[in-house]
């Protein structure tokens, strides 16, 4: 089947259609609705292109249908920002053989993304006689 050029705006051939929608303001409004285009080859949607509108309309239900990934990333805690700890907290980490590195506190085998837990957990674990069993 050859394509002839077309402008992007221009209706395609009526065996191009959707299925079962052979009204040119349906599918006006289904590329709007889902901001597919048509580039007088291809339909459109996001990255992806396709041969017919009704691959690009599914594909695009089906998008919507899911969390958006600005809503999974809204709904995660932002991540705090960590900076590097100065001379006293150094000094005090030292004491309690408390490191620091690639934005982890770290107190044995384990791992704090905050200073004052492990700094804690250090001075517990110096209080009591034997390990602290959670």
């Amino acid at each position: 089947m050859s394509i002839s050029a077309r402008l992007p705006n221009e209706s395609p051939p009526a065996g191009e259609r959707t299925p079962g929608v052979n009204d040119p303001g349906e599918r006006e409004r289904l590329m709007a609705d889902f901001s597919i285009v048509y580039n007088g080859r291809h339909y459109e949607y996001d990255i992806y292109r396709y041969d017919h509108l009704a691959d690009a309309v599914n594909y695009a239900r089906l998008q919507r249908s899911k969390p958006s990934r600005d809503d999974e990333v809204r709904s995660m805690p932002s991540r705090e920002r960590i900076e590097d700890p100065d001379e006293s907290q150094r000094a005090l980490m030292a004491t309690l053989a408390i490191t620091f590195q690639d934005g982890i506190y770290r107190l044995g085998a384990f791992r704090y993304d905050r200073l004052a837990d492990a700094v804690t957990y250090a001075r517990l674990q110096l209080q009591s006689p034997g390990p602290i069993r959670v």
